[in-house]
């Protein structure tokens, strides 16, 4: 089935990354945003649709794209069920309520590893997909470094609104990309450490890695940089060569090279941003930070999401009811499980834990042996852990590496 030309797909990767990393939307009539590489990923489809009817899909990707429709169909049922019922108090009724759009951007999501599966068996593509992916990432970022330092006006990489910091009450512009960007650059660091590249070239690699950590610090999620130490965390102790205090030494070691680094030449080049930067990064490890600004809001959040459910599981909201908990617009759920639960009560919950960890688990059989399932497996858990409290399951990447995994697992257990 490998007739086409590689340069298709991993021309789709790299879209898919410049995409995210820079925002690029594309609005027709008033629809829903779409991106280029979205708009290419279905010219590949419809490229290659004869071939589609007589393929042959395998059984674990057959039931993930089962269970991904049920997920949806549940979520619809309950929207449609729920419409008219849905009451906003803080803006004009259904203003700014658009539910069936959302599930139109989330079904496609949802169906994109079936169809991903469907490319990487009909298109040539080099032996190491990841290679594509974080050089992707990083080329990206250098870009986008060069636009900000360069005389050019830059302020269309930067969103409208501002977050203050703790503490320092500094109203801080955001980067387009946003948190996206930041959950990016982390899969790209983990992708690079468990590549079989790393050590061949260890000094191009170092420099890689902190070009990615100004892209991380610079998209300013918290939970990326905990989704990152959680990926190093594992890289170290999926391991069959190393004992369990070997691998924390050199977790701890990494760690702390990669944020030192990282600080002082921030600190170098920009000594006011290091500190306002770096004074985020430790409210990680505040327990205050969990019940005051953006996180003890999300909590709130995500708290009457549950309550309002827990009346009856099986009934979910629909789609986007939780806008009625918001005393301001919100751009999310910020938490896809939750998400999924009120919008679709337990048993699309049930659903989404299939989808999520069925796949992860499968990774992880063949993650000690093969490293290209524990970069896999890695990428997917810093996607997952990230998707907890921030937006990144409404972009694609988060979908496309659920398919790639899926086709390397059934190369494996062929293999």
């Amino acid at each position: 089935m490998h007739f086409l030309t590689k340069n298709h797909f991993e021309n789709f990767i790299v879209l898919s990354v410049i995409s995210q990393i820079f925002l690029i939307n594309i609005n027709f009539i008033g629809g829903p945003s779409i991106k280029p590489s979205q708009i290419y990923f279905l010219c590949l489809l419809i490229y290659s649709a004869r071939s589609f009817f007589n393929f042959k899909f395998s059984k674990s990707i057959i039931n993930y794209f089962f269970a991904s429709i049920s997920l949806i169909s549940l979520i619809t049922f309950f929207t449609l069920l729920n419409y008219d019922k849905q009451f906003f108090f803080h803006f004009s009724l259904h203003e700014g309520y658009e539910p069936f759009v959302h599930i139109v951007l989330l079904a496609f999501n949802l169906i994109t590893p079936f169809f991903i599966y469907f490319l990487m068996s009909t298109y040539s593509f080099s032996s190491n997909i990841l290679n594509i992916f974080h050089n992707s990432v990083f080329y990206g970022c250098l870009i986008f470094f060069c636009i900000i330092i360069s005389p050019i006006d830059s302020s269309f990489l930067y969103k409208q609104t501002t977050e203050i910091v703790l503490r320092s009450e500094i109203s801080v512009q955001r980067f387009i990309g946003g948190v996206e960007f930041s959950v990016i650059c982390a899969a790209a660091i983990t992708s690079i450490i468990n590549s079989s590249t790393f050590k061949n070239n260890i000094y191009f690699s170092l420099f890689k890695i902190l070009v990615l950590c100004f892209g991380l610090i610079a998209g300013f999620s918290r939970q990326a940089i905990l989704s990152l130490i959680i990926g190093i965390f594992l890289t170290y102790i999926i391991s069959n060569n190393r004992n369990i205090l070997q691998s924390l030494t050199l977790f701890f070691i990494s760690i702390l090279s990669i944020f030192i680094s990282a600080y002082y030449v921030t600190l170098l080049f920009a000594p006011s941003v290091a500190e306002i930067i770096f004074e985020r990064i430790f409210s990680i490890f505040q327990i205050i930070s969990y019940s005051t600004g953006t996180i003890g809001d999300r909590f709130e959040l995500w708290q009457k999401m549950i309550l309002e459910n827990s009346t009856n599981i099986f009934f979910g909201q629909g789609l986007d009811a939780y806008l009625k908990f918001f005393s301001f617009r919100g751009e999310g759920a910020h938490s896809f499980p939750v998400m999924v639960f009120h919008a679709g009560g337990i048993i699309a919950f049930a659903l989404y834990l299939y989808i999520q960890f069925s796949i992860i688990l499968s990774l992880l059989v063949f993650s000690s042996k093969y490293q290209v399932a524990r970069a896999l497996l890695i990428i997917l858990i810093v996607f997952f852990t990230s998707s907890l409290s921030n937006l990144i399951y409404m972009g694609h990447i988060y979908w496309i590496f659920i398919g790639i995994s899926y086709y390397y697992v059934d190369k494996l257990h062929n293999s």
